[in-house]
């Protein structure tokens, strides 16, 4: 990576009216991050960490560090060491579903449901099906 800063921002609970402040870091020389839990303001009402970082002047990324799935709900503490790999070419792959359904009367049964094996770990749930779905005329 060309640029060494990253922005970190506190984004902090909804419900404790605060507004979130950030910080610019500078990337060490192993490309690691270290960012002191004991300076961060009003760290008992922090709901997630968003680092955002430039791979170069056209390509922006980030990512939010929180325990939930909602950036600015507050569950529970953020751990205090965070392991970040800042990837310059991500690895990509297509995963194929299949999904096959059989027709009762006016009624879309799903009979089985597949998808291809991934090399690359898949965080997403399986999709879940009704027992039937009615067709529309």
């Amino acid at each position: 990576m060309n640029e060494r800063s990253v922005k970190v921002r506190y984004v902090y609970d909804f419900n404790s009216r605060l507004e979130d402040s950030e910080k610019i870091f500078t990337l060490r020389s192993d490309n690691t991050l270290a960012i002191n839990f004991r300076e961060i303001p009003n760290l008992s009402q922090l709901a997630s960490i968003k680092v955002e970082y430039s791979l170069n002047p056209n390509e922006k990324r980030y990512v939010y560090l929180t325990e939930n799935k909602i950036a600015n709900i507050r569950e529970g503490a953020i751990p205090n060491i965070i392991g970040i790999e800042f990837i310059e070419v991500q690895r990509k792959e297509i995963v194929y579903r299949t999904i096959k359904g059989v027709l009762q009367n006016n009624l879309l049964v799903i009979v089985s449901a597949s998808k291809t094996k991934a090399t690359l770990p898949d965080y997403f749930r399986e999709i879940e099906f009704e027992n039937g779905y009615v067709l529309q005329k």
